[in-house]
């Protein structure tokens, strides 16, 4: 797993080791990742199912090619999935009383995105649009049960629930910048159905909406 991965991400990591220091910016961008995952169980178990708030951190590498037009390469992890209502049993087999269930899984991402920028490097706005690429590490069911106010987590690997670990999305986005500092609104929909055929899902469609904050450097000193 371990060199699949490092097959996977190596272009984020190699493209700006072929390209002048002064036009290359990296730095860190954290955020909420709020996932709307469509999730259709083949026993229809999970109940009123609404969007989940997850972690989504990267590092992003942004190439200017022209004036007004970069590419922006990142390497991410980002937590997906939804919540909804479902019944638990305990240890002997009653049923909990429960709140929501946030169903999670983590993901390693690369994504390519195109950026044009309007305005001035101090103050400005930007568009972003392209494709991200995923591996998914592994999952969890997250639920509270209300009578003891103690929260259940139960991994699991994406071969057990029935999930393909490679996962294909659409990214598209709008954000500010000032100086260094960014903050963007992005929507992600996903292109294909992660479920295997098994008994656990029908469907899975990954979708949501990233909120970020973060600010880009650049390698040549100069550009400060």
């Amino acid at each position: 797993m371990h060199i699949k991965l490092r097959l996977f991400f190596l272009p984020v990591l190699l493209i700006p080791s072929f390209l002048p220091a002064q036009n290359v910016e990296i730095g860190l961008r954290g955020g909420l990742n709020i996932g709307a995952t469509e999730y259709v169980d083949r026993k229809n178990e999970f109940k009123d199912v609404a969007a989940m708030e997850g972690v989504a951190i990267a590092v992003p590498v942004l190439i200017h090619l022209k004036k007004g037009f970069a590419l922006q390469s990142e390497f991410s992890y980002v937590q997906k999935g939804n919540s909804f209502y479902k019944v638990w049993p305990d240890e002997t087999g009653a049923a909990l009383n429960i709140n929501r269930t946030n169903f999670v899984l983590n993901y390693l991402e690369a994504l390519f995105l195109a950026k044009w920028s309007f305005g001035a490097p101090k103050l400005g706005i930007d568009l972003l649009a392209g494709p991200s690429f995923g591996f998914g590490l592994n999952g969890y069911y997250a639920y509270g049960d209300r009578k003891t106010f103690t929260v259940h987590i139960d991994p699991f690997s994406f071969h057990q629930a029935g999930i393909r670990t490679p996962d294909a999305n659409l990214n598209f986005g709008v954000g500010v910048h000032a100086g260094h500092i960014f903050v963007d609104a992005r929507y992600q929909v996903g292109l294909i159905d992660i479920a295997t055929d098994n008994q656990i899902a029908r469907r899975i469609y990954h979708s949501g909406v990233n909120l970020n904050i973060g600010a880009l450097f650049p390698m040549d000193k100069k550009r400060n």
